[in-house]
């Protein structure tokens, strides 16, 4: 039997994660999850009401210390979700693009957007196969924040991400800290279940298809990718792994 190609497991482990979160948000949206439900107008209010000036990970001050002033700057939140990032950089002032390959996390990005009153452009692509209009050298800012785990071949996205920056321009890689899981062990690791659980209250057939890359791993995709690292935060866990970092931002330039 031949060994299968790295793309072919990867478009495949796209496929399978793909109808996996269109499950995971039809079950959010029919109220049997509460995990980031789609905006009212009173968390709309709320949503302007915010003065906070970090996202995800990211305080105000380590924002202006990797990026500066996001204000008009174009920017691609790759794996965008259902927004909920990208929207906190909308309001920041950059002009935003996100893109994702489930529609329905794309269909609750999109109300959300509709709710604040912000119109991003929305695509849906497999980040290993982003469209050529993607590509173009046009962003100032890449973003991505707990993607790299749907990720087969990280080498193959960071290239794509030096096409979509600007000479100069710079990528945020915000994710949970590898070391919280067995680090040596990368995948992928295939789950399979219909078993009712948090997530999947509904019993549904879902398979699901994850990496768990080190930082070796990462930093060394990233620089062989023709990206130069400039900064590695490491931001501070919750207690529940004692001396253990809850997540990091990889910052690098396209130079």
């Amino acid at each position: 039997m031949r060994e299968e190609r790295m793309d072919e497991v990867t478009h495949r482990a796209a496929e399978d994660n793909r109808r996996a979160w269109d499950s995971f948000r039809q079950q959010r949206d029919e109220g049997l999850v509460d995990i980031r439900p789609r905006f009212t107008r009173e968390m709309a209010e709320q949503f302007w009401a915010d003065t906070t000036d970090g996202v995800s990970y990211l305080t105000g001050e380590q924002i202006a210390e990797l990026v500066g002033d996001v204000r008009g700057r174009r920017l691609l939140d790759m794996g965008c979700g259902d927004g909920d990032e990208l929207l906190q950089w909308a309001r920041l002032g950059a002009e935003v693009v996100g893109v994702d390959n489930s529609p329905r996390q794309l269909a609750a990005a999109r109300h959300n957007a509709e709710q604040l009153g912000i119109n991003p452009q929305l695509v849906r692509a497999d980040l290993l196969d982003l469209p050529e209009e993607l590509l173009q050298g046009e962003f100032d800012i890449v973003f991505t924040s707990a993607v790299t785990c749907w990720i087969g071949d990280c080498l193959a996205w960071f290239r794509g991400v030096r096409a979509a920056l600007t000479n100069g321009g710079v990528f945020l890689l915000n994710d949970p800290h590898p070391v919280r899981h067995d680090y040596f062990a990368e995948g992928p690791f295939v789950h399979r279940s219909s078993e009712p659980t948090g997530w999947n209250p509904a019993g549904h057939d879902i398979t699901t298809v994850i990496w768990q890359h080190t930082l070796a791993t990462l930093v060394t995709a990233v620089g062989q990718a023709g990206l130069r690292i400039t900064h590695l935060v490491e931001h501070p866990g919750d207690g529940s792994i004692p001396a253990c970092p809850g997540g990091f931002t990889l910052c690098a330039r396209r130079v």
